[in-house]
């Protein structure tokens, strides 16, 4: 099955040179084939473009902790794809993985499938078949188009609005703004997390038409009060219930409370959701790579952001934990924004390392060290080789933060898991 498995995925990644096409149709048209799987799923759908993979994780923790079966649909994946569809945080089976793309072949090939098609059908397939009470659905990139859009969900969240894949979703807020809120659906509930109000007329717009009620967190009544922060450690009140969370930063504070508001409203139609005094929110779902602390003395610091806001996040978060520097390994892709990206981080550092991930969009590191030259950054340290990168930060023991992108984290935590870091505690990773 491991010769197999490796064949499914190698072809299912060679689908992804298509690139991504617009429309729903071939979607639907293999979700027929298996009788509709997606019909008979209660779903949760989450859009944006940062929080919305922490959303989702945080959900679907909170709702395993209530005893119910969850499924949990997340891209991209870090090591292995499948952590992109779990349920209870456990991964697909590989096994399930091939017997479904086998099954779907001639249907595959008849209409040219993409990758993230092929993909989200059979998560839903797989949520189907093993009955999963609730399902967490986050899209993969935009949302009026995106493949996940053919659920009818019990309530959409629409996390934040920023700029990031201008190359699918315009180059403009407001024309990311209009793809995200295509996930709004007749008669179905939405709620806005982290927003600008300029845009906030394009959700009403589109919920008006559409006959849904609309919920603005900026609005809500419903705010967290911090109780404690300690070393990157936080709970959180709301309406008397305490969230005892792992998560912590600004960014988060965002997230959580977007997370309660959407637990409190879904309360007054299933009266069982508070059913703790202390709400537990522990992550439990393979949710890693953001903002997470390996070691401690010196910090050890994974972070998959790659855009400005999550990046500006990140690094006020850093900054309210510890007055110390970092010395920190980047790279990034070349149609990212390489030189706002890099300027955020100068504030943490003076020292950087450039190196590679095994990502073909890698952006060259003579760009890279031109750009870093040019925001003034005087230490710089160019080493390709992502292993031997790693191998001579972690020599320093000093504060390090490995952080640009999905695909270098990835990459970093098979080279930790490879070379077996013991003096790092890698168990949490297994799970990935």
């Amino acid at each position: 099955m491991n010769i197999e498995y490796k064949k499914i995925i190698n072809e299912l990644f060679g689908r992804q040179r298509a690139g991504i096409k617009p429309g729903l149709e071939r979607t639907l048209f293999l979700l027929e084939s298996l009788a509709n799987p997606h019909l008979d799923l209660q779903c949760i759908h989450i859009a944006g473009t940062n929080g919305k993979g922490t959303c989702s994780s945080l959900l679907a923790s909170y709702y395993m902790e209530l005893g119910r079966k969850v499924g949990l649909y997340t891209s991209p994946h870090l090591v292995e794809f499948n952590e992109r569809i779990r349920i209870n945080g456990v991964k697909i089976p590989s096994n399930y993985i091939v017997d479904k793309y086998l099954e779907l072949k001639d249907k595959i090939d008849e209409i040219d499938a993409t990758f993230f098609e092929i993909t989200t059908v059979i998560a839903f397939k797989y949520f189907a078949d093993n009955n999963c009470d609730i399902c967490i659905i986050e899209t993969g990139m935009g949302g009026r188009f995106d493949s996940t859009n053919v659920i009818n969900p019990l309530i959409s969240i629409i996390t934040s609005i920023s700029i990031d894949h201008k190359e699918f979703l315009g180059d403009s807020l407001e024309q990311i703004a209009f793809e995200k809120a295509g996930i709004i659906k007749e008669n179905t509930p939405v709620i806005l997390g982290n927003i600008n109000r300029k845009l906030e007329y394009i959700f009403e717009d589109i919920a008006k038409n559409k006959n849904a009620e609309i919920l603005k967190l900026n609005e809500l009544n419903n705010k967290l009060n911090k109780i404690k922060e300690k070393d990157f450690n936080s709970n959180f009140e709301i309406n008397n219930n305490e969230f005892n969370c792992e998560l912590f930063g600004k960014h988060n504070e965002i997230n959580l409370n977007l997370i309660a508001n959407v637990l409190i409203y879904l309360n007054e139609f299933n009266e069982d959701i508070f059913i703790n005094s202390i709400i537990k929110l522990n992550i439990n779902t393979g949710y890693f790579g953001r903002l997470s602390i390996l070691k401690r003395n010196p910090y050890l610091i994974l972070d998959t952001g790659h855009n400005k806001e999550a990046l500006a996040f990140l690094v006020e978060t850093i900054k309210l934990n510890t007055k110390d520097n970092f010395n920190i390994v980047y790279t990034g892709m070349f149609d990212k924004n390489n030189n706002e990206n890099l300027a955020i981080l100068k504030i943490l550092t003076d020292k950087l390392y450039l190196t590679k991930s095994s990502n073909p969009r890698n952006a060259k590191i003579n760009d890279l060290e031109n750009i870093a030259k040019e925001l003034g950054y005087n230490n710089i340290i160019s080493i390709e080789n992502l292993e031997e990168c790693i191998e001579s930060v972690l020599k320093e023991n000093s504060n390090t933060l490995i952080v640009g992108s999905f695909f270098l984290i990835g990459d970093v935590i098979k080279i930790l898991k490879s070379k077996n870091y013991g003096a790092i505690g890698l168990g949490f990773l297994e799970t990935l």
